[in-house]
């Protein structure tokens, strides 16, 4: 009689190992669409995350982390051969602003003891989608009074406003920037110093981005260096100064670009919205050439040979 010979105590550990280790494999990979917004795409994946956690043998939890001070809007399409219930699956999910780690779905593993790969190809916006605008809310021009500033290029423009509704002034570096509308401030980029007609600038635009309660966003775009005088997270009031304008980011000279976007997961474009400015204003069309005033009495305007001649 041949007796079998003993496994060693530390084969029979490796060996052990290796089969925990191959009923625990996942493996997951995220593919980041593009978001063409006033923000950097980094900006905004820097700072939310999408991941996966196993909660048990058989069952799987997707989070997302937001790091942002405001809501963020997510879409997520999840694919995998070992988790149940997929079938092509779009997960549509709101994350609260400073959230650690919310759970946004939750699925079963086929097989526990395969090895399960996952991939995900997902978009986030700031801002809440499921809110409406208010198409009525007037608008106060985002300067202090009594100061005219020319309109370079209004909505619809040739040079970059083809597909938006936005308002370019033309100003000096250091003119006061103020709140068109009261909200929260969602983002704040100030730390660059470019500037130039280069479309490979155009992340190099400093930002005050500033979330209204209706969930629509203003865009103060091309600040100066270090001219933010507000922080994430921080309230403002319509009319309160809130920076200096710039020449940064894609740009033939100094001006203030304002827009106001309503979130949206549906278009990798920008949605800008149409909106009005406050009663009275006395020139609208032709926007080129125009001067605009801010007044204690409500927004004016008139032609440039009313104002400057």
């Amino acid at each position: 009689m041949v007796e079998k010979a003993p496994v060693k105590r530390k084969e029979h550990q490796a060996l052990t190992r290796k089969v925990m280790s191959r009923r625990r494999l996942f493996f997951c990979l995220m593919l980041l669409l593009v978001v063409n917004s006033a923000y950097s795409k980094s900006s905004l994946y820097d700072r939310t995350k999408i991941y996966t956690e196993r909660t048990s043998q058989d069952s799987l939890a997707v989070k997302v982390t937001n790091k942002f001070l405001i809501p963020v809007s997510l879409r997520a399409h999840l694919f995998s051969d070992n988790l149940e219930g997929l079938q092509d699956s779009v997960i549509f999910a709101i994350i609260p602003p400073a959230d650690s780690g919310q759970v946004i779905a939750r699925f079963k593993i086929k097989d526990p003891y395969s090895a399960t790969e996952c991939t995900f190809n997902w978009k986030v916006v700031l801002g809440d989608t499921s809110k409406t605008p208010d198409l009525k809310y007037p608008y106060r021009y985002p300067y202090q009074n009594w100061l005219p500033f020319k309109i370079s290029q209004g909505p619809g423009g040739t040079f970059s406003h083809k597909h938006s509704f936005a308002y370019d002034f033309a100003m000096p570096v250091g003119t006061p920037i103020t709140a068109a509308r009261e909200g929260i401030v969602a983002l704040v980029k100030n730390d660059s110093g470019l500037g130039g007609a280069d479309e490979a600038l155009t992340d190099k635009a400093n930002v005050i981005a500033i979330m209204h309660p209706d969930g629509t966003i203003a865009n103060y775009i091309h600040l100066k260096k270090g001219g933010a005088l507000v922080k994430e997270g921080q309230w403002v009031h319509k009319g309160q100064i809130i920076g200096y304008s710039g020449n940064t980011g894609y740009t033939t000279g100094p001006h203030l670009h304002f827009e106001v976007i309503q979130p949206s997961l549906q278009t990798e474009l920008k949605r800008s919205i149409e909106f009005k400015w406050e009663p009275p204003v006395y020139a609208f069309l032709p926007l080129y050439g125009n001067y605009f005033l801010n007044s204690m009495f409500g927004n004016h305007a008139a032609y440039r040979n009313m104002i400057m001649g």
